[in-house]
């Protein structure tokens, strides 16, 4: 047991009450989905942006670019977009497209998208690594464009508690929490 005025919270949870108090652009206005929603937000975000039908939704490039190759593309756009939250990558910091090309090696990350059935006749790494870009700026707080889906626009996962405050620690008031001290335990874990 800990004495009084001794609190013991997860990093999310920490976290998430930082953000609270934080303003908006930071992700003070956002909240975690009710736990039986489905899939991630980021799932959300990119199924919409990377449609699955061909010649229809949003934006026909997106379509027109990936044809075949659609869930190999999809999914390691997924796979680096987590990755750059974990590793607390602003898409907005001007080595952006660096940081993302450091992780793809770091994870030897295959850029291939070619399958069993079909070969891939042209790179498709510059397109993939805008789409990561896209999805990472439509996942801020307040950036959803309105055509999106309205459930995801004021909301965010466990990796976006972590990513805001990393991306955002120089905005936020940490002393509005009235805090001495903060002791984090496991930090290995980190």
């Amino acid at each position: 047991e800990f004495p009084e005025g001794v609190d013991v919270a997860t990093t999310h949870s920490f976290l998430g009450n930082v953000l609270k108090q934080s303003d908006p652009e930071s992700g003070g206005k956002t909240k975690l989905p009710p736990m039986e929603e489905k899939g991630t937000k980021l799932s959300r975000i990119l199924d919409q942006l990377v449609p699955r039908d061909t010649g229809r939704g949003r934006d026909r490039r997106y379509n027109s670019i990936y044809r075949q190759f659609r869930w190999s593309a999809v999914s390691r756009i997924k796979k680096i977009a987590e990755l750059a939250k974990s590793f607390a990558v602003n898409p907005n910091d001007p080595e952006f497209t660096q940081k993302l090309v450091d992780i793809i090696g770091k994870y030897s990350i295959d850029m291939d998208l070619s399958t069993e059935r079909q070969s891939q006749d042209r790179d498709y790494t510059p397109e993939m690594l805008e789409h990561v870009k896209e999805l990472l700026l439509y996942s801020l707080p307040g950036a959803l464009p309105k055509e999106f889906d309205k459930k995801d626009a004021n909301t965010r996962d466990q990796d976006d508690t972590l990513w805001y405050a990393a991306i955002n620690a120089d905005q936020i008031n940490w002393g509005a929490l009235g805090y001495d001290v903060v002791l984090m335990d496991e930090v290995q874990d980190f």
